[in-house]
């Protein structure tokens, strides 16, 4: 049992119809009317990364739905799948097990222990305000939280008040659940995956080419 998980810089939209075709049914009616480029670009090099994640791990492709919160799911098969995007980078996890991802771009010149109060537990707050690395900190709970929620697939607006981070482990209503956790950094990026079980994570860097 292994998590692959795949970054891809932001590919360049070009808005035609070998793009559209490269959109999963799912996502098309929200590519066709996105207004700005940089949203197309977005859902256009997800899916672009996702194919080839499927293909690279499967040998073939899926086809999606979307869950009730808005969590993708794969039609065909044992296959999980998680998307995330932020600044010029997309991440995506695929694995035989339920996982979700999350990458943040960490913005410089916030107060780390505002961005907390206004978002995080107590206890978060608490260890922010003595860590001497406060916005790295704060950017590692966040991207714990995102993704245990998509792991979860209630999503962060329905759950982010009922959970709290304490090191490693999550609590959800202050009763702990199963959650493990894989973090990193790439340049000012903070990412995380989360599983419900210590697993494998394989991590790829794919040319991805329309």
């Amino acid at each position: 049992m292994a998590v692959h998980v795949f970054f891809s810089k932001l590919v360049p939209c070009e808005d035609s119809q070998k793009d559209v075709r490269n959109i999963y049914p799912f996502k098309a009616e929200e590519f066709r009317v996105a207004l700005s480029k940089r949203r197309k670009s977005e859902i256009l090099t997800s899916h672009l990364l996702l194919r080839n994640a499927f293909k690279t791990v499967y040998g073939k492709d899926f086809r999606l739905y979307l869950g009730e919160y808005g969590k993708p799911l794969v039609k065909d098969g044992k296959v999980y799948i998680s998307i995330s995007h932020s600044g010029d980078y997309v991440m995506v996890a695929v694995s035989d097990c339920n996982v979700g991802c999350d990458i943040q771009k960490e913005v410089k010149g916030k107060d780390p222990d505002k961005l907390a109060k206004r978002f995080l537990s107590e206890k978060e707050c608490e260890k922010i305000s003595k860590s001497s690395e406060k916005l790295h900190l704060f950017y590692k709970y966040w991207t714990y939280r995102e993704s245990y929620c998509k792991m979860n697939g209630d999503g962060l607006s329905r759950l982010n008040h009922r959970i709290a981070i304490d090191d490693d482990a999550v609590f959800l209503d202050n009763k702990k659940v199963k959650a493990v956790f894989v973090d990193g950094m790439y340049q000012d990026y903070t990412f995380a995956v989360c599983t419900e079980k210590d697993t494998e994570i394989d991590i790829n860097w794919p040319e991805i080419v329309r």
